[in-house]
């Protein structure tokens, strides 16, 4: 389960400081932020963005209650190697267009379960990752905290960076966005050999 745990935690940073999860935020911090900044606010917009995540996550460790564990990983292995592919940018999806946001007002409570509902429906490669770790600890509970960890440190971090160091931040992570996305790929596929391995009786 620690290694679970573990992938957990390195993929909501990685998420967090993801150029293309970046992109897809700023919006909303803009609209978050235009009244000022505020830590509060921050947190308000993290918790309420946690809230669909966890639902999910919930949801997908129940569904891999119901199958045999050694079926669950060997399946899990498969599909982390697959994401795999669209984190070492072989594949690439499709980019959604830009929301408008006029609409939504600057509550904190409301943009974070708009992106968290966003974030859920767009299925980011880091966070289907992440269900699919979820659906091997087979433990409600201990999924629900995991997926409160992860979307805490998915958009936490960046928005505490934003504050402290202004709109700039989205172009500097732009010069790091592949070697990131080379360790979390390299870190994936490890965790997908060890599944695939554990499911066949050789770890």
């Amino acid at each position: 389960m620690l290694e679970n745990l573990v992938s957990i935690v390195i993929l909501g940073l990685a998420a967090s400081f993801c150029p293309i999860q970046v992109a897809f935020l700023t919006p909303f911090a803009v609209r978050l932020l235009s009244s000022g900044k505020s830590p509060g606010r921050a947190l308000e917009f993290s918790l309420s963005f946690s809230i669909p995540l966890i639902l999910v996550g919930a949801a997908a460790s129940q569904l891999g209650s119901l199958f045999n564990a050694e079926y669950v990983k060997f399946a899990s292995g498969a599909l982390l190697l697959f994401l795999s592919l669209f984190v070492f940018r072989i594949l690439k999806l499709r980019r959604e267009r830009r929301l408008r946001l006029e609409g939504f007002g600057s509550r904190g409570v409301t943009l974070g379960l708009l992106y968290g509902v966003l974030t859920v429906g767009r299925g980011a490669p880091f966070l289907l990752s992440t269900l699919i770790i979820l659906s091997n600890l087979r433990s409600m509970l201990v999924s629900i905290a995991a997926m409160l960890i992860y979307s805490q440190l998915m958009v936490l971090p960046i928005l505490i960076l934003i504050m402290a160091a202004g709109w700039k931040v989205k172009d500097r992570l732009r010069k790091y966005g592949k070697a990131l996305d080379f360790s979390v790929g390299v870190m994936l596929v490890v965790l997908a050999v060890y599944y695939i391995a554990s499911a066949l009786g050789l770890a």
